[in-house]
C-alpha cells in the first residue's frame, strides 16, 4: 500500500522530492517504494527529466484512477471526523502561507476556538465542487468563472535573473 500511496502522489506531484515531502518522509524512501512497485508489476512507472517525473503511458493508464480512489476514501474517513466538528477548509499558496497566513493563522484561531482550520499549501488549483474546500487563496487577478473572489492585498512583483542572462 505504501508503494501504491507513493506511486499516487509522485504522479499528482510531478517530483519524488515533493511527493517525499507530502507524505513526510524521503525522497530516498519515495524512491525504494517505486523500484518495489515496478518490480512486483515488472515495468517502469516513470521516466526521468531532470527533476520531473514523467508518467510512462502504462503509469499514465492507471494514475487517475489510483487518484480518484484515495480521493473516496480520504473523503469517507473526513466524514467521519467531520461529523460532529466544525473545520475551516483553507488551501493557500506556498509563498502567502509561509509570508503571511502562518502569521496570523494563531490569532484567528484565538477569536474563533470552534473552528478546526485544516491547511493545505500548495499552488495546485482546487475544483470547490469536487474537493472538500472552503477558502482558497490564489494569486491572480480575480476574475474565475463561476467562483466569488475577494482582494486581498496589493503586491508588487520584480522579475529577477542572473546578470548573464541579460535582457536586450
Amino acid at each position: 500500500m505504501l508503494a501504491i500511496r507513493a506511486f499516487e502522489a509522485i504522479s499528482r506531484c510531478g517530483t519524488f522530492t515533493a511527493a517525499a515531502h507530502e507524505l513526510g518522509t524521503t525522497q530516498a524512501a519515495i524512491s525504494n517504494q517505486i523500484k518495489v512497485l515496478e518490480g512486483r508489476l515488472g515495468l517502469r512507472l516513470f521516466e526521468r527529466h531532470g527533476r520531473r517525473a514523467m508518467l510512462t503511458d502504462d503509469a499514465r493508464r492507471v494514475a487517475a484512477r489510483l487518484c480518484k480512489a484515495f480521493d473516496e476514501i480520504e473523503a469517507a474517513f473526513t466524514e467521519l471526523r467531520e461529523s460532529e466538528e466544525a473545520v475551516l477548509r483553507i488551501t493557500a499558496s506556498n509563498t502567502f502561507t509561509e509570508r503571511l497566513l502562518a502569521r496570523h493563522i494563531d490569532s484567528f484561531q484565538a477569536v474563533h476556538p470552534e473552528l478546526e482550520i485544516r491547511l493545505n499549501v500548495g499552488n495546485r488549483y482546487v475544483d470547490f465542487g469536487t474537493e472538500q474546500v472552503d477558502v482558497a487563496i490564489r494569486w491572480g487577478g480575480g476574475v474565475w468563472p463561476g467562483l466569488a473572489s475577494d482582494h486581498l492585498l496589493k503586491l508588487d512583483f520584480t522579475p529577477m535573473c542572473a546578470p548573464r542572462i541579460g535582457f536586450p
